[in-house]
């Protein structure tokens, strides 16, 4: 758990080690997986109003100040994560065309990409429980991963070979700005697990 490490090093969080927790998902593939709280520091609230906007995720235009690789990298792996889908609850999603604020704000971002990065992406509508993503280029693919890869786990560079990179962001309720939605989400991860657990079934052969 080097991360929760890192944190409490750092003094984010408390030194006591987290609940490691473990869900079987489709195709018996094992997900390994903790959750921690953090400290509250009034001294962040700035940053976390320059990305949340009458309780809407945004982008700031001035979002060139704050990219940096290891930013990339974060946003890669989280959406990886949000791809895999263990931990949330089964449930039909909508096709919802993306908003003007979203979609202006995906474009802010492609272009910094495109300007400060020179990687080359492409808007994708959202799907359910994100508002947007931004898909790199066939073309950038390289520049890509030569710039995130220094900052990705030798467990994780297998992530790098996916046919699709993508850029995704959060917009449903329970990754929208409000931090006391962490009951609900670890209720969801409740559910998944029982769910999980009657319908796969981890094979050894």
């Amino acid at each position: 758990m080097w991360f929760h490490l890192m944190l409490a090093k750092a003094g984010y969080c408390s030194y006591k080690r987290p609940k490691l927790h473990k869900l079987i998902g489709k195709g018996n593939k094992v997900f390994f997986f903790y959750i921690l709280k953090s400290y509250s520091f009034s001294s962040f609230t700035w940053l976390f109003s320059l990305f949340y906007i009458n309780n809407q995720k945004t982008i700031p235009k001035n979002i060139d100040e704050y990219l940096t690789p290891l930013a990339l990298a974060t946003l890669f792996l989280s959406s990886v994560w949000a791809d895999e889908k263990a931990i949330f609850k089964s449930q039909p999603t909508l096709n919802i065309p993306l908003s003007v604020s979203q979609v202006n704000g995906l474009n802010t971002l492609s272009q910094v990409l495109k300007i400060k990065c020179k990687i080359d992406t492409e808007i994708n509508n959202n799907s359910g429980f994100n508002s947007g993503s931004l898909h790199i280029k066939n073309s950038s693919r390289a520049a890509f991963i030569k710039m995130v890869h220094p900052h990705i786990l030798s467990s994780q560079v297998h992530l790098l070979k996916r046919p699709t990179l993508k850029l995704t962001f959060f917009g449903a309720p329970q990754f929208i700005r409000c931090l006391a939605t962490l009951p609900d989400f670890d209720n969801s991860v409740r559910e998944s697990k029982r769910k999980l657990r009657k319908e796969y079934v981890l094979s050894l052969e």
